[in-house]
């Protein structure tokens, strides 16, 4: 462990990087914490500039040690680093999220008067169920980066603090189906960027350049896209385009074939979303008259079990609620089934990953198909 004096007299230097507003804001934000616990901030700056003595490096920083740590010690996904090389605090971490962590980590360590700050942590759950039946769904909505739509507090707006949990945890649940809501610009670019050798995406986007903010991605290992499509169902106008996208699907693996809608209503009045709920049905209606096959529904419906408009829906569609005949009293995110589809078992992941990912928790089941 370097002294308390060592580390007034360092300086902080962050990755000048495409990520380096948020990284600067971190080190910015260790600095003021560092002098509260030694008595003066160690002064900040970006790897551009000149070397210095003593250095806290903050991410893949253009420093022979931080650049042979990511190079010859990769990091895996969600998680961090620390270590001292020389004159060298590393607090190493793949994105703002990770880098954030391994801050409170190297804060937690001083606080605490320990003989070392090293360490090799990972923020995912230890262990994530193993999927039961024959096909995994999920629905999250991940979360705009817009001020004041749900973030504050721990929970950090912009996207790049947030990429890093919201894809570790939708990689450890690996769904065959996953329908994301919120999904505006920023999200459909990293969306597909980090998840890409895994999922293939469903109508991510719309003829006018824009997403459908509603996002359906599949496991390209497991399932392949027969067809799809999307139907806008806005009842007032707004910057959230509402749909319902939809596709019909085959696993690769029997043949079978379902049909998976996603949605994210309104979040205006009850009286709004159950106009919703009754076009919503039409459509299914429709798709399963053409198709002939089960269909799941999911994502973020703005509605309690207890409200007209899930009622309305699962009375018109004849679906029902993955968890069970009330669902879940206080959520407003829902997974719906025909009856040819068995619900093996449901969860929500509300572990330290996803507090620090959105405002929702993902919610995922696992099916199986009715002979």
């Amino acid at each position: 462990m370097k002294d308390l004096e060592w580390i007034a007299n360092a300086q902080v230097v962050y990755a000048d990087d495409e990520f380096a507003v948020y990284r600067r804001e971190a080190a910015k934000e260790l600095s003021v914490k560092l002098g509260e616990i030694v008595g003066a901030q160690p002064a900040v700056c970006s790897d551009e500039e000149a070397e210095a003595e003593h250095e806290i490096l903050l991410g893949p920083c253009r420093r022979t040690e931080a650049q042979r740590l990511y190079e010859q010690e990769p990091l895996a996904w969600m998680s961090f680093r620390i270590k001292t090389e020389g004159d060298k605090i590393l607090l190493a971490g793949n994105t703002p999220f990770t880098d954030l962590r391994a801050c409170d980590c190297f804060l937690e360590a001083l606080q605490a008067g320990r003989d070392s700050v090293e360490c090799d942590r990972s923020v995912l759950p230890e262990v994530f169920p193993e999927k039961r039946g024959e096909l995994r769904a999920m629905t999250y909505n991940v979360l705009v980066e817009y001020a004041g739509w749900g973030s504050g507090g721990i929970l950090r707006g912009p996207v790049p603090y947030r990429m890093e949990p919201v894809t570790g945890i939708i990689r450890g649940y690996l769904p065959d189906i996953l329908c994301c809501e919120e999904v505006f610009e920023r999200w459909a670019t990293v969306l597909p960027h980090l998840l890409g050798t895994i999922y293939g995406t469903i109508e991510l986007n719309r003829p006018d350049g824009y997403s459908n903010r509603t996002a359906m991605l599949y496991r390209t290992e497991t399932v392949r896209v027969l067809a799809s499509g999307y139907e806008d169902i806005p009842i007032i106008k707004s910057v959230n385009y509402r749909v319902v996208v939809w596709a019909l699907l085959e696993m690769r693996a029997t043949g079978k074939r379902f049909l998976a809608c996603g949605t994210h209503w309104e979040c205006t009045t009850d009286e709004d979303r159950t106009k919703q709920a009754e076009l919503m049905s039409r459509i299914i209606g429709r798709l399963q008259e053409r198709y002939g096959v089960e269909c799941i529904s999911m994502g973020d419906f703005n509605c309690l079990p207890q409200s007209n408009a899930y009622v309305r829906f699962l009375e018109l569609s004849g679906m029902k609620d993955c968890e069970g005949i009330d669902g879940c009293r206080w959520s407003v995110d829902h997974i719906f089934h025909t009856k040819g589809l068995y619900p093996f078992g449901f969860g929500r992941e509300s572990g330290q990953a996803a507090r620090f990912a959105s405002d929702h928790q993902p919610l995922y089941c696992d099916f199986s198909f009715r002979e």
